[in-house]
């Protein structure tokens, strides 16, 4: 096999090793696992640092956005879990529909998505605290994180029934004089429409924490309904949530007043409630405990999944007996977030989340594939060669043919990839246009728009897989495509800096890929040749 193949390869899904009798997830404790990933720093510190910095009190519409795009994102994450309940998230998924190189770029990615959103010295105590924790098993840590939530949950309802005692709308109708200076101008939007979209970019970052369901289905009972309807019930929860707690703060205090770091308990402390202002403190503690422990239970199965695969040191691969966890994954998770300490929180968020929607548009593309992919039950007379005869053909003729074929199959992916491109061209000409104001930006925005929408049609017309799951993303190609372009359009309101940083990233990723990769396929092509010269000689002697 060549360096090429192997790049291309999608393997198989393999048997499924667990035995069912030892699957001890329902789908209230992942729901509980799902609300522990998500119900932490989003809630006790991003809410603040967006309606401080880049919102005001349209943070509570940046939320309600964010949850939008993570709805999307959610309906592609349980499509793909109904089809491939695998431990492993988005990692195996892209495995399994694209093959080694692009499953590589997911892995690499999340590693840096799971160990870059906690962004304090607290934090670092938390992280040692968790990977101890998580290190004696994911049952007992488990049982610990369901304590955590509890006490968690107690505090949103503590903070829901005494903020609104303290709310006043007079805070979502601030005049420009009573604002202090450069915070806005007051209002319900205070600032520009760009620092708003980056808001909700960085609002999208409390609800990506629903992905650690999708790396537990090894231990789930019946994941192919449970997890789908446990993703689905964590963001309804969530969302509700961070709505009201955002709507709650920006009542009690004006938005240039809110501490952009602490923003719940200074509220409270801002309001004399200093007993409300110490139950906070605990409560965010332990939600960010939480956070961290979610965190490492989706790490640990994509870093066996990649150590499996030859990405990786094979002892990430091993699992201890007693605990069902790796210990090298939980060290390298570590040290890892231990070395983020230094970046600055918002830098630290973006990168986060740049590398989660470049993550949720690889789900996305891999929902619209699996729904025109060729069909293997049923063949129609001789397999047509692809050509841009049958192309052509193929696109006029639209759902003429009732069974995908590969012809139908191809067209699916060619014009997915130049979705995909001209969505990007549109994002880029946007932000240019904010930038530069020229003509010939808004020309290319818009020519763009129209033919993204024109290779979905084409898309949407050709005939779709017999294959059926339990669930299934509706509207396809509609839905996975609006996710793929918002999450586009939201890592193009980040900033250069952190598309740098996750450019050299990747880049370090990609010269570990192609080192193994090839001193795999170098140490196979010596070791035939070493066979030959024996065999050979073997021949000569007799």
């Amino acid at each position: 096999m060549s360096i090429c193949d192997r790049m291309r390869k999608g393997p198989k899904a393999p048997a499924d090793d667990i035995d069912d009798s030892k699957r001890y997830l329902d789908i209230y404790k992942l729901i509980a696992l799902g609300l522990g990933g998500t119900l932490g720093q989003g809630i006790y510190v991003l809410t603040g640092h967006v309606a401080h910095v880049l919102a005001g009190p349209a943070v509570t519409l940046c939320v309600f956005i964010a949850a939008l795009v993570s709805i999307l994102g959610g309906i592609c994450y349980a499509d793909l879990s109904s089809r491939v309940p695998r431990p492993g998230s988005a990692y195996i998924y892209s495995y399994m529909i694209m093959g080694e190189f692009v499953a590589f770029n997911v892995g690499w990615s999340m590693m840096l998505d799971y160990t870059s959103g906690y962004p304090d010295f607290l934090a670092l105590a938390l992280i040692l605290l968790s990977a101890c924790v998580i290190a004696f098993g994911i049952k007992k840590s488990f049982w610990l994180n369901l304590s955590f939530i509890v006490i968690n949950v107690i505090t949103i309802t503590l903070v829901i029934i005494t903020g609104t005692t303290k709310s006043t709308t007079e805070n979502w109708y601030l005049k420009t004089k009573e604002v202090q200076e450069d915070i806005g101008d007051g209002g319900y939007f205070p600032y520009p429409v760009g620092k708003m979209l980056r808001g909700v970019a960085i609002c999208f970052f409390g609800f990506v924490g629903f992905d650690c369901i999708t790396s537990t289905a090894g231990e789930a009972i019946n994941p192919t309904h449970n997890i789908p309807m446990a993703i689905f019930a964590t963001m309804l929860i969530v969302f509700c949530t961070y709505f009201l707690m955002s709507t709650i703060l920006t009542l009690m205090v004006p938005y240039y007043l809110i501490n952009p770091i602490t923003p719940l308990t200074s509220a409270f402390q801002y309001h004399k409630m200093y007993h409300v202002q110490t139950c906070v403190t605990v409560g965010s503690v332990l939600a960010l405990s939480a956070s961290l422990l979610n965190s490492m239970f989706p790490l640990q199965r994509i870093l066996r999944a990649m150590a499996q695969n030859g990405f990786m040191l094979k002892g990430y691969a091993s699992v201890k007996g007693w605990t069902k966890s790796t210990m090298l994954a939980t060290f390298l998770f570590t040290i890892i977030a231990a070395g983020t300490l230094v970046l600055h929180f918002e830098f630290l968020i973006q990168l986060s989340v740049m590398g989660v929607l470049l993550d949720y548009t690889i789900v996305a593309f891999g929902v619209v594939l699996l729904h025109y992919k060729k069909d293997r039950k049923f063949v129609d007379g001789p397999v047509e060669e692809i050509s841009f005869k049958a192309v052509m053909r193929q696109i006029c003729s639209g759902r003429h043919s009732k069974k995908a074929n590969i012809v139908s199959d191809y067209i699916a992916r060619l014009f997915l990839i130049i979705f995909v491109v001209f969505s990007g061209l549109f994002c880029l000409a946007f932000k240019c246009f904010t930038i530069i104001n020229q003509l010939w930006a808004i020309v290319l925005a818009s020519c763009s728009a129209v033919l993204s929408i024109v290779c979905i049609i084409i898309i949407g017309i050709q005939p779709k897989s017999s294959v059926l799951s339990p669930f299934e993303t509706p509207l396809v190609p509609l839905i996975p495509c609006i996710s793929i372009w918002v999450n586009i359009f939201l890592v193009s309101t980040l900033s250069w800096l952190c598309l740098a940083v996750y450019l050299t990233w990747m880049i370090v990723g990609y010269a570990v890929y192609f080192g193994v990769i090839t001193a795999d396929f170098l140490g196979k092509r010596l070791i035939r040749n070493m066979a030959k010269q024996m065999i050979d000689s073997f021949k000569f002697l007799v």
